[in-house]
């Protein structure tokens, strides 16, 4: 039996920050300006964390695909 490693379903704003290669405050600052991936809100008022799915990050980054000779 295969112990391949389990992606987790969500990541914490950390880690969905590596996951996509930026810093945790550009992630951050994304999130404030509405821009980037989606996220959820894990929790209420101040306790409340933002959490992202693997699929909100893997279908943000398929959105800014770029085709031909753009540079």
């Amino acid at each position: 039996m295969s112990s391949a490693p389990v992606r987790p379903r969500a990541y914490s704003t950390t880690d969905a920050a590596v996951y996509l290669g930026i810093s945790r405050h550009t992630l951050e600052a994304w999130r404030v300006q509405g821009r980037g991936p989606a996220y959820r809100r894990n929790g209420t008022g101040r306790a409340a964390r933002a959490m992202y799915l693997v699929e909100d990050l893997d279908a943000w980054l398929d959105s800014l695909e770029v085709i031909g000779g753009d540079r």
